[in-house]
Formats: structure tokens, sequence, C-alpha cells
């Protein structure tokens, strides 16, 4: 199982852990998942150009999800790599439940193939979203199983 985990901040800042993750994504294709980010606040294009200035992605066939509704497992076991950007944490919890995309991502890990998680992509992998505790819908999420590579 590999899962990286970053903070968000700067692209300079998440280098090392980005490029640690490209190394190991398969067949060197990524999805990349920006449903964190509030669109009233952050567009689409935004995150398009945040994830093309990481220069570790250099190499990586690089596809934004548009929505979560179309992804099936056809079509994720075709990438290598999820990439989850940051944003808002239970926006994208909801739209992961939703959608019960994470039921693919689960299967994505248990096949072996990398995950990153940056911000609220990162908190996501957790088991317990202390960053919505007031929601009691929100607060436990099971998501992810087994033990962390380090």
């Amino acid at each position: 199982m590999k899962i990286y985990l970053s903070g968000g901040g700067t692209v300079e800042d998440m280098h090392n852990v980005n490029l640690h993750f490209a190394e190991n994504i398969l067949y060197k294709k990524l999805l990349v998942i920006p449903q964190a980010a509030a669109p009233e606040l952050v567009s689409f294009e935004f995150c398009e150009d945040f994830i093309e200035n990481i220069s570790a992605f250099d190499q990586l066939l690089i596809e934004m999800a548009e929505s979560l509704e179309e992804i099936t497992s056809d079509i994720i076991s075709r990438f290598g790599g999820i990439y989850f950007l940051g944003g808002m944490t239970s926006t994208l919890m909801h739209e992961i439940k939703t959608h019960r995309f994470d039921v693919l991502v689960d299967q994505f890990i248990k096949e072996g193939k990398p995950v990153c998680g940056m911000s609220a992509g990162a908190v996501i992998m957790g088991n317990n979203l202390a960053t919505v505790e007031n929601d009691p819908d929100e607060k436990r999420n099971n998501l992810i199983f087994g033990e962390i590579e380090q």
C-alpha cells in the first residue's frame, strides 16, 4: 500500500512528496481529484494550472476529474495513481460518499497503486475526520484500511 500525505502549502513545499509519489505511479497516468475545491472560490482552471506547475509531474499524463459521478472501476483502472487536491474536507468527503468513489479508491489501493492526498485530500485518508467533527454523518470515514508505507 502506497499512500502519500501532504499538509498542503506551495508547490515547493510539497516537492519531495510529489517527487516520490510520481516515481511510483504505474504507467505514468495520473487521475487528479479537485472536488475539495469550492467552485465559488477556486476554479477548475486554477486547479489545472496548479497541477501543471508541479515539476515532479512533468513526465505524467494527467487527467482532471470533472465529476466523480462518471468514474467507474473500468475508468479508474486505466490510471497508475490518484492525487487528491486540498480544499474543504467536508465537500470532498460528501462527493466521495455520494458517488461511492471510496469503494473505487479502496480497490485501487488494494491493487498496490499509489494515492496522494494534499491537505483535505490527506485528511480523508484517516478514519476520523476531526475537521468536520460537528457533522456526525461525516465524522467517520474508514476509507483506507491497512498500514501506511513509510
